[in-house]
């Protein structure tokens, strides 16, 4: 029963996952296992709740400028408000996204990288991500 105030609106589960959850990272192995199951776990909530018209979706940003990111500055560290803008105009349209669309192109590049290769350089240079 929806009253006039909630009629129109629409459900959404928004999971915060990491680039991370996309490869083997060098003494990353327990934070890369749990954002890979919460990509998983949204893939699958996705379509369990979509007979609902529930949206989930799963957000897999690089480096965003928070107090935990140490990061110098660069063109791969976003703000958080650039970010959450780049979520809600995707929601309801794909349930996973890298967010922002540097991070869209990024994540392309180093995916197309042949793994053998990628954990070579990541092995010799974890800070290369």
């Amino acid at each position: 029963n929806k009253s006039k105030k909630t009629e129109g609106l629409k459900s959404s589960i928004i999971n915060i996952s990491s680039f991370a959850s996309q490869g083997q990272y060098y003494n990353f192995i327990l934070y890369n296992s749990v954002k890979g199951f919460n990509n998983n776990h949204s893939k699958l909530l996705s379509y369990e709740l979509s007979e609902y018209d529930i949206d989930v979706m799963s957000v897999k940003p690089l480096w965003v400028d928070t107090p935990l990111i140490k990061r110098k500055k660069s063109i791969l560290k976003i703000t958080t408000k650039q970010l959450s803008g780049a979520v809600l105009r995707q929601l309801g349209y794909e349930y996973e996204t890298f967010g922002y669309i540097i991070h869209e192109l990024y994540a392309y590049l180093v995916l197309s990288i042949p793994g053998f290769i990628l954990r070579k350089v990541m092995k010799f240079n974890p800070d290369w991500s």
